[in-house]
């Protein structure tokens, strides 16, 4: 029986918008303005405080995104069309990497790309392991900018839905329903028990 586990640590509430960059920078600076030295220093011509504030506020930012997505091996990715919606191919890929797992006995990385439509549009689609019913469900969401919220007119789901059947059982150690919007996607890790 495979398990659910997610290889990447993404936590994220949908209703508080992301961070970006500069305001991580921002708060790296506003924090180092907290520290006498840092103040006495800076009044003294030494902005060098105020400089790694900012530097070290990046940090996570960057090591999320630019490095350590290179590190994940994935057996799996599915990377959906933008130009041709199809919530089923999603969805037979996610059932396709619990299956193999079951059957070789062997654990399985699945990679689940973002869908970019412009610069600051993003195709929203969800993947949910229903467990009691056995069947991986894709439903396609609203398009999003890159804070993740619906653009105007967007705010519905707006389009295709599509169920796929699982051989086996599943128990999940994550959670059931995972939005895919922007940036770089998730890694699951798909394990036999």
């Amino acid at each position: 029986m495979p398990i659910l586990r997610s290889l990447t640590r993404r936590v994220r509430a949908s209703t508080l918008p992301r961070v970006k960059g500069i305001t991580h920078f921002a708060i790296g600076v506003a924090t180092a303005s907290c520290f006498p030295r840092a103040v006495e220093a800076g009044a003294e011509g030494n902005p060098l405080y105020f400089v790694l504030g900012g530097m070290f506020g990046l940090l996570p930012d960057t090591l999320d995104f630019k490095f350590t997505r290179f590190f994940y091996r994935s057996d799996i990715t599915i990377t959906p069309d933008p130009n041709a919606p199809d919530a089923e191919m999603i969805a037979q890929g996610v059932a396709l990497a619990i299956d193999r797992a079951a059957m070789t006995g062997k654990a399985v990385n699945i990679k689940l790309n973002t869908i970019q439509l412009g610069a600051d549009r993003w195709q929203q689609y969800r993947v949910t392991l229903d467990v009691p019913g056995r069947q991986v469900r894709v439903a396609y969401g609203p398009v999003v900018d890159t804070g993740a919220r619906p653009l105007p007119g967007n705010d519905e789901a707006s389009g295709p839905e599509a169920s796929v059947p699982l051989s086996c059982d599943v128990q999940l150690d994550y959670m059931a329903g995972t939005d895919v919007d922007i940036f770089d996607g998730p890694v699951y890790r798909m394990e036999p028990t």
